[in-house]
């Protein structure tokens, strides 16, 4: 049923403003000289104007078509009121991601909680300088599509922003068809009853902001073909109707689970010059044809892969957008780490950039420190005979915050001494992360290097007279790639940058290092020069993700290529070997699975479950589906002597019998007062019948393979900032440790590396690195090496001279 929809468009003074786009969210037409306008419309359309640069929309910027009109025409005039505090270009908007509201995951038991949380979020925003411009989510605001309570309260929640707030839908905002509060409600309806129509535009300065609505036009969703057609449409007249010149910015909820890169190419011939997302609670940004495509995680929980909650904020500047990625909850952090040869400090603060640190000494001099990356600042160690002085940091928005700081330089690291191999993840194809070199603790920091960009679960790898790791570049994806570093000096050797980030652990084959980027590529150079050798793509990067390592043994590469793909190559030249296209899976981005092999059974992870492969074939030995409701597998196999040892999102770890799938025991993460979701994230190290594993509620424990039984456990502390998929503000370890002789060494959230006596669980060691481990170490002859989520690579040794 057709009504005729006419109107005007016209400033505040009563001045009618012509060439004013209006829409019925399928056809697009400009207004007339005289400000008027015709559409067509159904019952329930929105129509809607695209507010102009320099302009606002104080009565809103469209309205609803009431679903009981029965035809005949309707009349909807729009005032626009001028705007001249608007920039033109050179300004920052803020972007936030998935927020999820009124959840139990993220450790909120009363919904007022996660309501609190998110304020105190918008908070860390509003006290950014510069100011942003706007804030815009891209989706995922409720928890439950069909709650009306939830979209009540994000109404509360972010009427606190100091700034307009733009949104975007997401997926978790479909409510299927009911009646809840008398709102007709289909699909997304409540959505559209609280934030308007699911796709639109508006100017901002120079640039043109288009809201996508994914959900119907990604064929992952089961919409109704005719939704799909018509928002797919829309988008194709509305950028026909603008100016192809005019840089353009897109929000989306997400594309990654469609590979319909005709929509893209569509963006890209329109002069789109970024797309921005959510929805996998992961940092990371990736190029398209040119065109940066920017993921945010959780605003307030943590994400997956290292990604912690937070925010982003973009910088537009003459139609170029750089980010920054902002850690949320973090608050005048200053941290000094104890090496003997420089200072090293870790400040940061969420609502402000450090500017400088100083380290004052008694007598008034002053040493000042120089920036490496966020979180790093560095400076040679004074000589001086002060013992004692101050380390000051000071922030742009004039804040400042103090630490003292001991001043007599430690123990002398003895020289590293790497002898063995540390080809890969946790050592050795089983993942078993038993070290053949015994290093007891204490140990003392020999060197530290900044490697250029962040570390999220890699690790180090060592082999000849090379460590390598894997880093990221999330913000502007310039740095991303493999580093090597000599094992002796800790000089950096070469930095072979990837066209992605490389989230997990590389491995080392003779002279190849291999890395799996997250986004499906393998990529191998070699180990002297990092001369790219090979790449090999597992699927499309709109579609796949990958946050494993890949696994070396008998002279063939094994590779989770994400989702239902598991590869065996030759590592040499890339060539496949055999394929397997079938597991049981979902290429899901919760996925970090390695792969693990003994005794020619390799143990490949799929999110859904454990399946056990024929090492030279990938015929199936047996599988085991694991997947019941939030039950997913999170960590790696690691193999025990008949049992497997998985961790899994819902908190719960167990075993499965290697030789016939069957599963064993299962524990649960104890959970505290306050929180109950307690997602396992790091894999385990075994040992003489015994597991050791850290659980997402900061216990590290020993359990016995056979029955589960815990034989010790021993607490960490509360997080710097969290790192683990839907966890917030408490302790955590994400890393998974490596066994050395009988000591476990372990880094957790709180940005402390840990020696346990592996018999009793007694602390023997530890040392503060200032920012959250998840890294696990390397251990080659008398060296420990280990990385910290900002991107600083340690070298540990024991004092020189020392005996005990």
């Amino acid at each position: 049923m057709q009504i005729d929809v006419t109107g005007t468009v016209h400033t505040s003074t009563g001045i009618p403003t012509g060439d004013v786009l209006v829409s019925n969210g399928r056809e697009v037409v400009r207004t007339d000289s005289a400000g008027g306008f015709l559409l067509p419309a159904r019952p329930g359309d929105f129509v809607f104007v695209t507010v102009p640069a320099g302009y606002r929309a104080p009565a809103g910027f469209y309205r609803h078509v009431p679903p009981t009109a029965t035809g005949g025409s309707i009349r909807f005039d729009f005032c626009l009121e001028t705007f001249p505090e608007q920039k033109q270009d050179d300004f920052t908007i803020a972007h936030i991601g998935d927020v999820h509201l009124h959840n139990t995951w993220g450790g909120f038991e009363q919904p007022e909680e996660s309501e609190q949380a998110a304020i105190a979020a918008c908070a860390e925003i509003n006290a950014l300088q510069p100011r942003p411009e706007f804030a815009i989510c891209t989706g995922d605001l409720p928890t439950r599509g069909f709650a009306e309570e939830q979209y009540a309260a994000a109404a509360r929640v972010f009427s606190t922003l100091d700034m307009p707030f733009v949104y975007t839908i997401g997926n978790h905002e479909k409510c299927g068809q009911a009646e809840t509060s008398q709102l007709p409600v289909h699909y997304f309806g409540l959505a559209e009853h609280y934030y308007g129509p699911p796709q639109y535009g508006f100017e901002w300065g120079k640039y043109h902001f288009i809201s996508i609505d994914m959900n119907r036009i990604n064929e992952c969703f089961d919409e109704h073909p005719v939704y799909r057609g018509e928002y797919r449409k829309w988008v194709e007249n509305y950028l026909a109707q603008l100016d192809p010149e005019q840089p353009k910015i897109v929000s989306i909820h997400t594309f990654r689970s469609s590979d319909d890169t005709a929509f893209l190419d569509t963006l890209v011939e329109a002069n789109v010059i970024a797309i921005i997302a959510g929805d996998e609670h992961l940092n990371y940004r990736y190029e398209y044809r040119g065109v940066p495509y920017i993921c945010t995680s959780s605003f307030i929980m943590a994400g997956q892969a290292g990604s912690p909650r937070g925010f982003r904020v973009l910088h537009l500047h003459d139609s170029v957008v750089a980010t920054r990625t902002v850690t949320g909850g973090v608050q005048r952090h200053l941290a000094v780490v104890p090496s003997a040869d420089s200072l090293e400090v870790r400040a940061y603060d969420t609502s402000a950039r450090v500017e400088s640190v100083t380290c004052t000494l008694a007598n008034g001099d002053t040493v000042s420190l120089q920036p490496r990356g966020k979180w790093g600042w560095t400076a040679a160690r004074p000589s001086t005979e002060e013992t004692l002085g101050r380390i000051s940091a000071c922030a742009d928005n004039g804040d400042s915050w103090e630490v003292s700081v001991d001043l007599m330089a430690g123990d002398e690291a003895d020289d590293p001494a790497p002898t063995e191999s540390w080809p890969q993840f946790l050592g050795h194809p089983d993942r078993c992360g038993v070290a053949s070199s015994v290093l007891e603790p204490p140990l003392v920091i020999a060197w530290c290097r900044f490697l250029g960009g962040d570390v999220c679960l890699s690790s180090p790898v060592v082999h000849h007279d090379s460590v390598c790791i894997a880093i990221a570049d999330d913000d502007n994806g310039r740095q991303q790639g493999l580093v090597a570093l000599d094992s002796v000096s800790g000089e950096i050797k070469w930095h072979a940058k990837t066209t992605f980030s490389i989230k997990h652990t590389p491995a080392i084959f003779e002279n190849t290092v291999v890395g799996l980027t997250e986004l499906g590529e393998c990529v191998a150079v070699e180990l002297e020069t990092g001369e790219k050798l090979w790449t090999r793509s597992f699927g499309s990067p709109i579609s796949t993700r990958v946050l494993s390592s890949p696994l070396v043994s008998g002279g063939k590469l094994y590779v989770n290529g994400g989702g239902p793909v598991f590869a065996c190559l030759d590592p040499a030249s890339g060539r496949e070997l055999w394929r397997v296209d079938d597991l049981p899976g979902y290429n899901v981005f919760w996925q970090q699975q390695c792969p693990s092999l003994a005794d020619a059974v390799l143990y490949a992870g799929s999110g859904v479950g454990i399946h056990a492969l024929d090492a030279e074939t990938g015929a199936t030995i047996w599988e085991r589906t694991l997947w019941e409701g939030a039950f997913r597998i999170t960590t790696t196999p690691v193999v025990g002597r008949n049992y497997l040892l998985y961790g899994s999102m819902d908190g719960t770890y167990g075993t499965i019998d290697r030789a016939t799938g069957e599963c064993a025991w299962k524990n649960t993460t104890p959970s505290s007062e306050k929180y109950s979701h307690r997602i396992v994230t790091g894999s385990a190290a075994y040992k003489d019948g015994v597991f050791y594993i850290g659980l997402g509620n900061g216990d590290v424990v020993a359990l016995a393979e056979d029955t589960g039984e815990v034989l010790w456990r021993i607490a960490t502390d509360m997080a710097i900032y969290t790192v683990g998929h839907a966890m917030r503000d408490e302790p955590g370890v994400c890393a998974s440790p490596v066994i050395s002789g009988g000591v476990l060494y372990i880094g957790a959230n709180d940005g402390t590396l840990r020696g346990i006596d592996i018999a009793d669980g007694t602390l023997i060691w530890s040392c503060s690195l200032g920012v959250p481990i998840t890294s696990s170490p390397g251990i080659s002859g008398n060296v420990l090496y280990i990385a910290s989520a900002d991107g600083h690579m340690y070298a540990f040794t024991p004092p020189r001279g020392y005996s005990k």
